[in-house]
C-alpha cells in the first residue's frame, strides 16, 4: 500500500518528532478523505440498487458495514494480512441464508446447515 509506505518511511527518516508528527496528520487526513470518498461513493451505488440487494437478501446497512471493516482492516494490515471472518455484530444484520456464505465451515461444523439447504434446492448451493 502506497500511503502505508509513505508513512513507514517518514519513521525511518531523521526528521525532528514535531515535523514527523504533522506529516502522519496529514497523510492519515489523506488516507480518511479518501476512505470517506469512497464509503460515499459506494453508499450511493449500493442505493441505487437497492432493489437487486433486496432480492438477493441482502441488507444495505449489513453491506456497508461489511465494506467499512474491509478497508479498515486492509488500513490496518495491509494485503499480506491472513483471513478474517466477519465479526458476529454485522454477520447478524444478514439473513441466516446468506449469513453461511461468510463462513462456510462454521456452517458446515453447526450440524451441516448447508447439507440441509443444500436439501431443498435439489443438491444445488449457491
Amino acid at each position: 500500500m502506497e500511503l502505508k509506505s509513505d508513512i513507514d518511511a517518514l519513521a525511518a527518516e531523521s526528521l525532528p518528532e514535531p515535523e514527523l508528527a504533522a506529516r502522519r496528520r496529514g497523510l492519515t487526513r489523506q488516507i480518511e478523505g479518501t476512505v470517506d470518498t469512497f464509503m460515499t461513493e459506494m453508499t450511493r451505488l449500493l442505493r441505487d440498487r437497492q432493489a437487486i440487494l433486496d432480492e438477493l437478501h441482502l441488507p444495505l446497512r449489513a453491506c456497508l458495514q461489511l465494506v467499512r471493516i474491509a478497508i479498515d482492516r486492509f488500513l490496518e494490515q495491509g494485503l499480506t494480512a491472513p483471513e478474517w471472518e466477519v465479526p458476529d455484530e454485522v454477520l447478524t444484520l444478514f439473513p441466516e441464508d446468506i449469513q453461511s456464505y461468510f463462513r462456510p465451515r462454521q456452517a458446515l461444523d453447526d450440524g451441516g446447515r448447508l447439507d440441509k439447504r443444500s436439501d431443498k434446492t435439489g443438491g444445488e448451493t449457491a
